[in-house]
């Protein structure tokens, strides 16, 4: 995920977010990777879905954690795949070393808090390569 592509509606929001909590000029993106059984996926037929714990592995502002995420993983036209969570999955701040840029943030704003825990919700599609299904 491009963070420079931060985007809040805000101008002045975005760029502080850049500079102050992402620090994009040395953390430029965040990565999340994710197993899910291709087994499984063989078994699914078009729009049938199967629910599932998976612990993606997310690494952002150089820290990399797990953390368990129940999905549906559904099986779309022509081969795809969905996979989307069905809870959302919290992100903490501090678990990202990013509390010092929240409160760079906080502070900028005049504000009195910001939340350092934010829900955050995916959908991912996969596409088949030509020939595959």
């Amino acid at each position: 995920i491009d963070l420079d592509s931060v985007d809040s509606g805000i101008a002045v929001r975005e760029q502080r977010m850049r500079d102050h909590l992402f620090e994009t000029a040395l953390f430029g993106t965040a990565e999340i990777t994710l197993n899910v059984d291709v087994n499984e996926l063989g078994e699914l037929t078009e729009g049938t879905s199967i629910y599932r714990t998976i612990a993606p592995q997310i690494s952002l502002h150089g820290v990399m954690l797990a953390q368990d995420v129940e999905v549906r993983i559904s099986r779309l036209a022509g081969g795809a795949v969905l996979v989307q969570n069905t809870t959302p999955v919290l992100v903490d701040a501090v678990d990202f070393a990013l509390d010092s840029g929240i409160e760079v943030l906080r502070d900028l704003a005049g504000l009195d808090v910001i939340s350092y825990a934010v829900p955050t919700n995916f959908h991912l599609l996969f596409q088949p390569q030509s020939g595959e299904e």
